[in-house]
This record gives C-alpha cells, sequence and structure tokens, in this order.
C-alpha cells in the first residue's frame, strides 16, 4: 500500500465518520441504507479518476460535497415528518422554523404553513381570552366605526359577535391547526 493509499483511506474514513455524524438524527434504517448507497457513490466516484488515490479520494469528497449540507434537507422533512403525526403545537413550531430556514421550495411552504400555525393559535388564544376580556379580544367595533379582530389594548364600543366568538375563535383555530398539521405531513413525506 503506497502513502497516496493511505491517504486516501483516511480521508474516506474521515467523510465516513462525519456522514455517520450527520446520519446520527435520521431513523436508522434509512440511515443504514443511506450510508450504504453514499459510500458506494463516493467509491465509485473515486475510482473513475486518472489521478492518484488521494487526489481521486479528495475530488470525490469535492463532488459530494458536506454530509451536513446535503443531509440537512432530508433531516428537516423527517422531524416535519414526525412533529405532524402528534397534536403539540411546540414541535411542530420547532420543525417547521427548521425546514424553512433549509431553504428549497418545501421550506417556501414550510414558511406559510409556519405562519398558519401561528394563526391558528393566536385564534384559539382569541377565542378563549374573549371572555374574559370582552371589550379587548374579538371582532371589535370602535364608537368611531373601526372594526378589528384580534387583541388590542383600546378599549372597544362593543364586541360584534357576542358569547360566538369563544366558539368561533376555539374551533377554527383548531381546524386551521388541523389543516396546517395535515399539510405539513403531505409536505415533508414527499420526496
Amino acid at each position: 500500500m503506497t502513502s497516496s493509499d493511505i491517504a486516501a483511506a483516511a480521508l474516506r474514513a474521515d467523510y465516513l465518520n462525519r456522514l455517520d455524524q450527520a446520519l446520527a438524527r435520521v431513523p436508522h434504517d434509512l440511515a443504514a441504507d443511506l450510508r450504504i448507497e453514499l459510500a458506494g457513490h463516493l467509491d465509485a466516484v473515486a475510482g473513475g479518476g486518472g489521478a492518484s488515490p488521494a487526489e481521486a479520494m479528495q475530488a470525490a469528497i469535492a463532488r459530494l460535497g458536506d454530509p451536513e449540507q446535503f443531509l440537512a434537507e432530508l433531516i428537516a422533512d423527517d422531524q416535519v415528518r414526525e412533529a405532524s403525526r402528534g397534536f403539540a403545537p411546540a414541535p411542530l413550531l420547532r420543525s417547521l422554523t427548521r425546514r424553512a430556514a433549509v431553504g428549497g421550495w418545501r421550506g417556501l411552504v414550510a414558511a406559510g404553513l409556519l405562519l398558519t400555525v401561528i394563526a391558528a393559535i393566536a385564534l384559539v388564544l382569541v377565542g378563549v381570552l374573549s371572555p374574559f376580556f370582552p371589550h379587548h379580544v374579538g371582532l371589535l367595533e370602535f364608537a368611531d366605526g373601526r372594526t378589528t379582530f384580534g387583541i388590542t389594548s383600546e378599549a372597544a364600543a362593543r364586541e360584534r359577535l357576542g358569547l360566538w366568538r369563544l366558539p368561533i375563535g376555539v374551533a377554527g383555530g383548531v381546524m386551521v391547526w388541523l389543516m396546517a398539521r395535515y399539510f405539513a405531513g403531505r409536505i415533508a413525506a414527499r420526496r
């Protein structure tokens, strides 16, 4: 074994170690398949070069790129998929935020769904808080004719929905939440 072969083996081992660290957040069965496929691809790309083994391995690693970067989208989609199966808003908010940060068209959709989840939480808050603060929360009409929906520090002349604001806010928020949860799972499942 030449020094170039030893250097190539060290580069390969380092790359596969970084790949294993990135795959630690992926489900085990998927991670095992991805590792086998990516290691085979690395060897195939490195074996096709006419340069020394170390240079060929460096070129193959450069071509494949950093495992943390190209697995980020897969990991973010998996987190959204898992969070969309539950009913707690916090995991879905976190996973949609991560997915939006990764980017791409799914990141753009995740940003929209993130705003939808926030709107659902706001609707439930308006519904729950409106009986306690009837002149500050709900569908409010002011003395000067302005109308607003939500929470305001300015006291309104009247609340237009009456006691219907509680079931409308809560039911509307839950429906919007379920819709966002459903679409988050659907978008993350597409490959």
